[in-house]
């Protein structure tokens, strides 16, 4: 019988957490363990390599200060939106960006935030201006938007980009091609469909 080990918490702070929030480390952890254990190898190659490993990643991440402080900086930036729908069935409102610096090209999210009901352009554009209001982002800057082709991202009027364009004049839309690939994979034949699988692979 093997013995799972659980990773100790000790290097997270978790008390101050709500219960939910524990529960969530304590389940990584838990998952963390359950595969070293399924490999044979002790359990100090969790606590020696993969937690410290872990750690190492979150702290490289660049908190949302750096980003827009960065992104400030920058000559020029991208956006990309996406609205889908998470597995409790709430809308979410995703805005990722693109720019340079540090002589390289970094990616991230902006920001995310559950949409209402309501999933109209112009509760997007709301929601935008709202979560973005205190960056002070020079919007003049963004020369591309990519979003899905959906009426409420790109419809003439009453659209998220259309909307954008009072606040953002120098950008150019482009369609997100996984969107394109995904609505055209449904009535491929099955041999086309897997050459497209096979091509989006090596492009992700």
């Amino acid at each position: 019988m093997i013995r799972i080990r659980v990773m100790s918490t000790k290097s997270f702070v978790v008390v101050g957490y709500p219960v939910s929030t524990r529960k969530r480390y304590y389940l990584a952890s838990y998952r963390v363990a359950y595969r070293v254990a399924k490999t044979g190898k002790l359990h100090i190659v969790a606590e020696n390599l993969i937690l410290p490993a872990a750690m190492n990643m979150v702290e490289i991440r660049l908190s949302k200060q750096e980003i827009v402080e960065k992104l400030k900086k920058s000559p020029h930036f991208a956006l990309q939106f996406d609205e889908s729908t998470d597995v409790t069935d709430c809308p979410q409102f995703v805005v990722l960006v693109r720019f340079e610096a540090d002589r390289s090209i970094i990616e991230d999210i902006l920001f995310r935030k559950a949409l209402s009901a309501n999933t109209t352009g112009q509760c997007m554009y709301d929601l935008f201006l709202e979560s973005t209001r205190d960056y002070e982002i020079d919007w003049t800057k963004c020369i591309v938007i990519c979003s899905s082709g959906a009426k409420a991202m790109t419809g003439n009027k009453s659209g998220l980009v259309a909307k954008l364009k009072s606040i953002m004049p120098n950008f150019t839309w482009i369609h997100c091609f996984l969107y394109r690939s995904a609505l055209a994979s449904k009535v491929l034949p099955s041999d086309l469909n897997d050459v497209l699988k096979e091509v989006i692979k090596v492009v992700k």
